[in-house]
């Protein structure tokens, strides 16, 4: 007898059970339902728990969808973030040629949001703040419901091609910048749902940062880390703020578009954030992105002894922050280690970083980046020929959707240890050839 499949189990599980109530209580569209049970998509985490929920599963759903997530290839993955965003939740039902008012309203608030940016929380935005006051649908969102898009978001993020991620995200960002805008005005600043919602602000932008930076737009996205650093101060959550920062530190590395001494100063200017909390995980991710700025810099050993004296911590503990909390733990040290070894030629702790990267990272670029950290090692280790050449083959392998400006970072980083006289060799020139590198 052949294995259920994710889509079997859900239709079992369903029963007699109408789709459209399935689909009421988990929030999600009625023809996308239909789609997982026929196994034509694969969900996202958050809608599974959302489903799970719906069905009284006890953590059926859960499971089987943990257990059978890794083998979904990466173009079979199909996280509906359009779904669960703003048009989905505002309570509109599920079918997208409906008539009448509700067509309507959808159709004159995506004329309004589509003149929206990153500005939106100006005066400016007082036409749209009037048309909310009469047409209050954005109330029907609930916390948990953002948070639940971000978990989304996040999902889509590390499966799905950048461009794509970021037309689905732009339209949930400039909503809940309208929305924490608007409760900022009603409730003030300090109150419990302000600082609720500038958190959501705060991890949204942080994943248009991560995106625009994999885009290689990289103005863009320092002006969203800003936004993701002001936000998650105004939220008062000292590990949302330093896990913002900790991860911003480490796109500026990863994009090479920024020197080391600009990277030095945002670490320093953590310090008293990290000294409310010296202990706690987050300082310690701080403590990472200065070792991997350590490594840029080519002060090697600081840098490993900058791992070591965090590495306990990071291995036993995890950031206390309550959204996207696989997005702050996903690995963090292992990739650290694999960073910093590389670049050092530490070619047995760089293996070991490698080997744990490849098993169990759900991020589709990071393992891509670890392989291109491998052809490094082996060129600092001397093997300039084989590690071009490795080079080479990894960025062959990677569909041009998939192909983000991190990886194509990670491979001029392999150009860049080649030592001067060696630079002519065939397999050099290859590699330059495929990022584009005049000689």
């Amino acid at each position: 007898m052949s294995e259920e499949t994710f889509g079997q189990l859900l239709r079992r599980l369903r029963g007699r059970l109408p789709l459209r109530e399935v689909a009421r209580r988990a929030r999600a569209g009625k023809s996308y339902i239909d789609d997982l049970e026929r196994d034509r998509k694969w969900p996202s985490r958050a809608v599974v728990v959302a489903l799970d929920r719906a069905l009284e599963a006890d953590g059926a759903l859960i499971a089987a969808y943990d257990a059978s997530e890794a083998s979904v290839p990466i173009s079979d993955v199909n996280p509906p973030t359009a779904e669960m965003g703003l048009l989905r939740n505002l309570g509109w039902g599920d079918n997208s040629d409906e008539l009448g008012e509700a067509a309507t309203k959808r159709r004159e608030l995506l004329h309004i949001i589509a003149g929206l940016g990153a500005t939106a929380l100006t005066p400016s935005s007082e036409d749209l703040r009037q048309y909310f006051d009469v047409n209050p649908l954005v109330d029907t969102q609930t916390l948990n419901d953002w948070e639940r898009a971000c978990g989304s978001h996040l999902q889509a993020l590390v499966t799905r091609p950048a461009d794509v991620v970021h037309q689905d995200l732009d339209v949930d960002l400039r909503t809940v910048l309208l929305r924490a805008k608007m409760m900022a005005d009603q409730f003030g600043p300090d109150h419990a749902r302000t600082r609720d919602m500038a958190r959501v602000v705060s991890a949204m932008s942080t994943l248009n940062a991560n995106v625009l930076t994999r885009l290689g737009r990289h103005v863009e996205a320092e002006r969203w880390w800003r936004t993701a650093r002001q936000m998650a101060d105004a939220s008062d959550d000292l590990h949302l703020a330093l896990g913002v920062r900790s991860t911003e530190a480490g796109h500026m590395l990863s994009a090479g578009e920024s020197d080391a001494a600009a990277i030095l100063d945002l670490i320093h200017t953590a310090a008293p954030i990290v000294a409310r909390s010296p202990n706690s995980y987050g300082a310690a991710l701080m403590e990472l992105a200065l070792a991997k700025t350590l490594s840029r810099l080519g002060r090697h050993g600081e840098a490993i002894a900058t791992l070591e004296r965090v590495s306990d911590q990071l291995a036993t503990g995890r950031l206390e922050v309550t959204i996207m909390p696989r997005y702050w733990a996903n690995q963090q040290l292992t990739y650290a280690r694999a960073v910093v070894f590389s670049a050092a030629g530490k070619e047995a702790q760089f293996l070991d970083a490698q080997d744990q990267i490849l098993a169990g990272n759900r991020d589709y670029q990071y393992p891509i980046i670890a392989r291109l950290h491998a052809a490094l090692c082996i060129v600092v280790c001397g093997g300039v020929e084989e590690g071009a050449r490795n080079a080479a083959e990894v960025l062959a392998d990677v569909p041009s959707t998939y192909r983000t400006h991190m990886i194509d970072r990670a491979g001029r980083m392999v150009i860049r240890a080649v030592p001067i006289d060696r630079q002519t060799r065939p397999e050099v020139r290859d590699l330059r050839s495929m990022l584009a590198i005049e000689a």
